[in-house]
């Protein structure tokens, strides 16, 4: 558990880059975002390495689930594509840094 507080934040600190300037992110995508960002809070603050584990592994499926939700407002034209790539970029990121921090591998 030594350093998971780092290590959490350094995954927040991506999640904090999945927005667009001059756009709003649809509500769903938003909702998804602020809720992986409260579970590497939550996971920062535990004491429970079994409990920070389950709330990364939240994390990264809710940053999944917002890339793919962003990738499908471009779509209907809700977003740009140039938001839509940036925010499924950075959440992207966000799902592949969780996953390595579950494995041990920040």
């Amino acid at each position: 558990m030594r350093g998971l507080c780092g290590d959490v934040c350094n995954v927040t600190g991506t999640l904090e880059s999945a927005f667009c300037l001059d756009e709003i992110l649809p509500a769903a995508v938003d909702r998804r975002i602020g809720s992986a960002r409260k579970a590497l809070q939550r996971a920062a603050r535990t004491r429970s390495e079994a409990r920070a584990n389950r709330l990364i592994a939240r994390a990264a499926r809710l940053a999944g689930v917002a890339s793919g939700l962003a990738v499908k407002a471009e779509t209907t034209g809700a977003i740009s594509s140039p938001c839509a790539q940036s925010v499924a970029g950075a959440l992207g990121d966000v799902e592949t840094l969780a996953k390595q921090l579950l494995k041990g591998r920040p």
